[in-house]
């Protein structure tokens, strides 16, 4: 006998009618809660109620369990909007859902017959009702029939609670008599499940950031941690290289001070490599960064002279032109950002002498209250509370990291690096000469750290230049004043020819900085022991003259009886392999 498959198609129509029916009247109860804020507050700019067609309307969805679902979740999602938008207002904090609760009451829509003391009366009602979810389980802890007020069971009692009180004060309000058994029960439900629900994915999207957020700052710390590490070892293989544990290792900075810090730096760093000095580390800020990159990528010591000599200051600054697209773009003048020159050609003259980042080389800018640290293995942000955070494991392009440690604000355009906006490394909490911050990052003894910062002529003008670009980058405190307690050896070259922001410079001043650093380096060379006899001699007599300078460090081919292969390396090309050194047949020093 056949199956008749007639009923069963019948019945499954009659089902979805049913459901769709059910899902019609959920929505409906949704929307009605969701537009009734905007719906009362248009009533009470008008002054009027709800009509009598709309009562009607209303009246058709009454006894449908599915609307009153609806409305009861319409309810708690307008709560937690109208609670999320409170807690903005000044001086509102932990009352933000009472008065939201109250806010919701006042603005509900008033039937025929209701006036302003009923709205009064709605305002007090859900005011009450939201006090009794939020201080209920507060309530139900002390009186010990809940263990914790965070937990699921809480909120769902809460919830209960204040769907019981909710839908009995509305009620009598409303029409002057209790609500019956079935309404409450389902007022009771709804905001329960309601409650415990909204509750529960708090707590899991909580549990999920909070975990997140402790993964991602391990991560960090991790990260940084490696950072400050691989630096700290480059350090320690490096004084292992030779196998004298007697050789020391020093840590050279050069400090700020425009194109006389560019200059000096040069004339300190010729010095170093006349004592055979080893350098773990060479960095610098603002103008000393310049030299201290070329020496740090090995740039043979006649060409770090030509260079310097060579180097118009002047042409590495490109003058903007402001106004112009402040009158045909209307685009806003920001000094700060844009400063009155560009340094692309400095970024440019870097980048010619230096393809990769050197592994010595360091250096540092500021951004708005912090100092930004750049090297080899990554770039790491030092806060004003003495947090560090890592920006980048690898390291950042060599020019761009020069131009920003170089950025005077308002003179010098700012580099954006990663979301921050950098200036000149002077300007920072550790003075224009950071020696600082190589014990801190590196974590060597301020007894190995040799600190070269340039004296002499500076106006009134330039002091005060300095202090408003500190205040412009957010960094106007005063300077640590302890250059010679974090360092070994300080080197002060004095130059009166010429301040430290004149750029266009001629051959004798140019000249007189580059000897003036080599000289005061030679001398406190002298002083710590790292230099004498003939070769404090012939160093000295190099110092008298650019000419001397630039013939006692003259290239020469390599040969076996060099005795000074370290510095030939330095001089010739530093990819040149020179054979191992035997003793000198000759007096020549081999320069």
């Amino acid at each position: 006998m056949p199956l008749d498959r007639t009923a069963p198609e019948n019945t499954k129509s009659d089902d979805s009618d049913s459901n769709n029916g059910l899902l019609s009247e959920f929505g409906s109860g949704v929307a009605h809660k969701l537009i009734a804020p905007f719906k009362g507050t248009s009533q009470l700019i008008n002054g009027k109620t709800d009509s009598a067609q709309e009562l009607a309307e209303q009246a058709k969805h009454g006894q449908s369990k599915a609307y009153i679902a609806g409305e009861f979740v319409g309810s708690a999602t307008v709560f937690i909007a109208a609670t999320a938008l409170i807690k903005r207002a000044p001086g509102v904090g932990s009352f933000a859902p009472v008065a939201a609760g109250g806010l919701i009451g006042a603005v509900e829509p008033l039937k025929q017959g209701e006036g302003d003391k009923d709205r009064i009366g709605h305002a007090v009602s859900g005011a009450a009702a939201i006090a009794v979810f939020e201080y209920g389980p507060k309530m139900l802890v002390k009186s010990g029939l809940l263990a914790s007020e965070k937990g699921i069971s809480a909120a769902l009692t809460s919830g209960v609670i204040g769907g019981v009180i909710t839908e009995q004060a509305n009620s009598i309000i409303q029409t002057g008599q209790a609500a019956s058994l079935e309404r409450t029960a389902m007022a009771a439900a709804g905001f329960g499940l309601t409650n415990a629900a909204f509750h529960g994915v708090g707590m899991a999207f909580g549990k999920g950031f909070s975990t997140l957020g402790e993964r991602s700052r391990r991560a960090d710390n991790a990260a940084l941690t490696t950072t400050i590490v691989k630096d700290r070892q480059a350090i320690a293989s490096a004084e292992m290289v030779s196998g004298k544990t007697s050789e020391r290792g020093w840590h050279l900075v050069c400090g700020s001070g425009g194109s006389k810090a560019g200059l000096t730096s040069t004339g300190v760093i010729l010095a170093c490599r006349a004592a055979e000095i080893k350098l773990d580390t060479i960095g610098g800020v603002s103008g000393g960064a310049i030299p201290a990159v070329m020496a740090a990528a090995e740039l043979p010591s006649h060409k770090m002279i030509e260079l310097a000599k060579m180097t118009d200051f002047s042409g590495l600054l490109g003058k903007k032109k402001l106004l112009t697209p402040f009158i045909r773009e209307r685009k806003k003048i920001d000094l700060l950002q844009d400063g009155i020159y560009g340094s692309s050609k400095l970024g440019e003259l870097t980048d010619l002498h230096v393809k990769e980042w050197p592994a010595k080389f360091w250096t540092m800018a500021v951004g708005r209250e912090s100092e930004v640290m750049f090297t080899k293995n990554g770039v790491v942000e030092y806060t004003r509370g003495n947090s560090q955070h890592l920006i980048s494991s690898k390291p950042a392009q060599v020019g761009d990291a020069v131009r920003a440690t170089c950025a005077i604000p308002a003179l010098l355009e700012s580099v954006t690096y990663l979301g921050r906006r950098l200036f000149d490394g002077a300007l920072g909490r550790f003075g224009k000469c950071p020696t600082q911050m190589v014990t801190t990052h590196f974590g060597v003894h301020a007894d190995n750290v040799i600190a070269s910062l340039p004296v002499g002529a500076m106006s009134y003008v330039n002091k005060g230049l300095y202090l408003f670009a500190k205040y412009l980058s957010g960094n106007f405190e005063k300077d640590r004043s302890g250059l010679a307690e974090t360092a070994g050896i300080v080197i002060r070259p004095e130059v009166n020819s010429f301040h430290s922001l004149k750029f266009l410079l001629n051959s004798n001043q140019k000249d007189e900085a580059i000897l003036s650093g080599y000289r005061a380096g030679i001398e406190q060379f002298a002083k710590a022991d790292l230099i004498g006899g003939q070769k404090l001699e012939a160093a000295r007599a190099a110092g008298l003259s650019i000419e001397a300078l630039e013939h006692y460090f003259r290239p020469v081919a390599p040969n076996l009886y060099n005795r000074n292969p370290e510095l030939l390396r330095l001089t010739v090309r530093p990819d040149i392999n020179l054979p191992l050194p035997v003793p000198a047949l000759t007096a020549q020093n081999g320069f």
